[in-house]
């Protein structure tokens, strides 16, 4: 199962959804984690109009931070699915 973050490195907030996944791989160690920095070379997604957001499994499930009990729970509603 993989968590897709897309990130810009200026953006203040992006800084805590980085935090976010490191603490999601403390509960779900399994999971995939990626960041990947957009920038003007790096364009975004046509599905993705902002940073930061959450792809899980090709779906888009944030834009903007989640909390943390919200992120755990859309992990979990995922993992639960596929078991």
């Amino acid at each position: 199962m993989n968590l897709i973050l897309y990130a810009d490195l200026g953006c203040v907030t992006c800084e805590r959804s980085r935090a976010l996944l490191d603490d999601i791989v403390v509960v779900y160690p399994d999971l995939d984690v990626q960041v990947i920095e957009v920038d003007e070379t790096q364009p975004l997604p046509d599905e993705i109009i902002a940073v930061p957001t959450f792809i899980l499994q090709g779906q888009v499930i944030s834009m903007g931070n989640p909390t943390f009990d919200q992120l755990i729970a859309l992990v979990g509603q995922a993992v639960n699915k596929n078991a």
